[in-house]
């Protein structure tokens, strides 16, 4: 309850250290990598030649290519595409991101994020 909430942080703010309410030695490790399709939304500046340099981008990192949507380009210069990789690292999706944010084309950061279906993972 909040009078819980006020005594923790007034024992913070004293100094006072006591015992974590869990078990912080339990031996589980963060995963900071690891496989999954991935789902990148890149938002872009329309110009010839952009699913190009996306693919070669990709097969710099060895990231295939499931899928590209994209719908009819309203406004020239606010649009945005899709792409669905196959199983691929969350390393190697990071490296590919990083360097399509750094083309002129790119509006910004590309959004990623993995796809947990298992038709797709395999």
């Amino acid at each position: 309850t909040a009078n819980s909430c006020i005594n923790d942080i007034v024992a913070l703010a004293k100094g006072d250290s006591s015992a974590l309410p869990f078990n912080p030695s339990s031996g589980d490790q963060f995963v900071n990598d690891y496989q999954s399709t991935f789902f990148l939304r890149i938002k872009y500046e329309d110009k010839i030649g952009i699913t190009r340099q996306c693919g070669e981008i990709c097969e710099k990192h060895d990231v295939s290519i499931h899928s590209i949507l994209q719908n009819p380009v309203t406004s020239r210069q606010d649009a945005a595409f899709v792409i669905i990789t196959e199983k691929v690292s969350l390393n190697q999706i990071k490296a590919v991101c990083d360097e399509i944010k750094e083309l002129d084309w790119c509006t910004e950061e590309v959004f990623y994020m993995p796809v947990l279906r298992e038709d797709w993972m395999r």
